[in-house]
């Protein structure tokens, strides 16, 4: 029991001296936590009454199982989940132990705790419907129904953005770079997205992954790419980009990235395997970005169990206003980016969606497919078959960033090596504008410039491009070793890291003698059965 002041200096006076007397009264009993100890030999006592070693044996640790627990409910007074939901119970008609009574599961439901709900503030939905115990907020009157998915935008909705027969330029991890993006412009992409940005770093205030959101004033329609695991996360980073970055025009989610790292912690390619993840995360980014949101996916987890197709009319059916479009990577999470981007898949993705929103009385969201777009020709095709809405390139435009000018004009540009040259110099002039001139700013330049190097090589000049090629150089094909038409262009297609450095050299001086550098894409992309490359240069590029 609880002991008085007195009692306490009799047993105990160090404690008695710690406490602040003029806060107690006289004789008035303490609260127990304050109260000193009782003896061993009481203590033992008690273990013996709770057969906790009074008979010599140890107690075992998490074997309380006389603890108070919560009754068990019986399931035939709890209401289904697809009923509050909405959707189909996956049961058999009878067989469902909860209860399909929406009526009079709401008549008889326990008075709310309060008047608002915190998930529905939040999220703009909740998905505990008639049995959230702060329900009455949204739920509607009388019936029960769940206002689940009606989404609070934010007051002033930025206007969807049209896609159909521009040129996006993909979000492309450490190569997406902004002084890459400029290079992109001036070539004519109308549409640019920013590296892939990881929510929980921007959270957390990591000022590199803060940098990947900023835009240059040049880039005329501009996203950011986000990748995240839950909920919470995707609305406060979305809460931040509409706070403190006003000027980005879309938010692209990130459900398409292949990388281990990414998917064990629920992101990247993981969120197409779990649908409502992903339409709480839409619903929960809306609720605090006024802009439009895309959705970048592959065909699915493994290439033999493509799903993208019943996926993308999944999301299609939840008719969500802000979702402005949807991409498809024509390979499986599994493949990464080996073999050729399945192009046929993402016709039947189109054409699905098409028989859907017929069938359904649906807006037709736009899909945009993705993969091995290497020339006008590509393009052309994907266009004329009805899938693109617009060409996303990824590689080849890091292969051929003048790829957006031959798309526009129908031509194949042979590039010489002195013009590859100049446009590095601007690369290098944005570099040093964007990461600045001092050492640390020529040093940072010049790795990227590098990284975008170990793609650039690969690029095969038209005029030295084998008879009856028409001008087409194929993602997944090999570079040949060619002789170029000057010794600049035999340079430039060099596939050894150190002749890269060599032209990093002949813009940015000499580099130290200790300077190393690895291409941090190693390529296993570039045959049809996914051989691999002499020196590396383009694998897991794009978010």
């Amino acid at each position: 029991m609880s002991k008085s002041m007195d009692e306490i200096k009799a047993v105990n006076p160090s404690l008695a001296v710690k406490l602040d007397t003029k806060y107690v009264v006289t004789g008035t009993p303490l609260p127990s936590c304050l109260a000193p100890r009782e003896s061993a030999e009481v203590e033992e006592k008690k273990d013996d009454r709770d057969g906790g070693g009074g008979d010599g044996k140890k107690k075992k640790q998490g074997m309380n199982k006389k603890r108070p627990r919560d009754e068990k409910k019986d399931r035939s007074t709890m209401i289904c989940k697809s009923v509050v939901r909405g959707t189909v119970c996956p049961y058999e008609e009878g067989k469902c132990k909860f209860s399909h009574d929406l009526q009079k599961f709401y008549d008889e439901r326990p008075k709310d705790l309060g008047d608002r709900c915190y998930l529905f503030d939040t999220y703009g939905f909740c998905t505990f419907g008639v049995s959230c115990r702060w329900g009455k907020c949204h739920i509607e009157e009388g019936t029960g129904v769940n206002l689940n998915g009606s989404t609070a935008m934010p007051s002033k909705m930025k206007p969807l953005i049209d896609f159909r027969n521009k040129v996006y330029i993909a979000p492309l991890t450490t190569v997406g770079n902004l002084p890459f993006r400029r290079i992109m412009k001036n070539f004519g992409a109308d549409i640019t997205c920013a590296e892939m940005c990881l929510a929980s770093n921007l959270l957390q205030g990591q000022v590199s992954e803060a940098a990947l959101l900023k835009r240059h004033h040049t880039e005329d329609v501009f996203g950011v790419q986000l990748a995240g695991g839950f909920s919470d996360q995707w609305a406060r980073a979305a809460e931040l980009i509409e706070k403190e970055c006003p000027d980005v025009d879309f938010i692209d989610m990130n459900c398409g990235c292949p990388l281990d790292i990414v998917c064990d912690k629920g992101a990247g390619s993981a969120m197409m395997n779990k649908p409502n993840k992903m339409k709480n995360a839409i619903i929960a980014m809306a609720n605090k970005f006024s802009g439009p949101i895309t959705v970048k996916m592959r065909t699915g987890w493994d290439e033999k169990k493509p799903f993208a197709d019943t996926l993308t009319a999944k999301i299609q059916s939840w008719e969500l206003p802000n979702v402005a479009a949807m991409m498809v990577h024509g390979r499986s999470r599994l493949q990464r980016y080996s073999k050729l981007a399945n192009w046929d898949y993402i016709g039947k993705v189109a054409k699905n969606l098409d028989a859907h929103a017929e069938a359904n009385g649906v807006r037709r969201i736009p899909l945009i497919g993705n993969g091995d777009i290497m020339s006008w020709r590509d393009f052309e095709v994907r266009r004329r078959e009805g899938v693109l809405a617009t060409a996303m390139l990824g590689r080849g435009a890091l292969i051929k960033p003048w790829l957006p000018d031959e798309i526009k004009g129908k031509v194949d540009r042979d590039i010489s090596a002195t013009e590859r040259l100049d446009m590095l110099k601007d690369f290098v002039n944005y570099g040093l504008e964007h990461w600045g001139s001092d050492q640390q700013g020529v040093n940072t330049t010049r790795r990227f410039m590098l990284e975008w190097l170990s793609f650039l090589y690969r690029y095969v000049p038209v005029g030295l491009l084998a008879e009856g090629r028409d001008g087409v150089q194929r993602m997944n094909e090999r570079p040949p070793l060619i002789c170029g038409r000057s010794d600049l262009e035999t340079l430039m297609a060099s596939d050894n890291g150190q002749d890269w450095v060599k032209i990093s050299e002949l813009l940015l001086g000499k580099v130290d003698d200790n300077f190393k550098f690895a291409p941090k894409h190693k390529s296993n992309s570039y045959t049809d059965n996914g051989g691999g490359s002499r020196n590396g240069g383009g694998n897991d590029t794009q978010g």
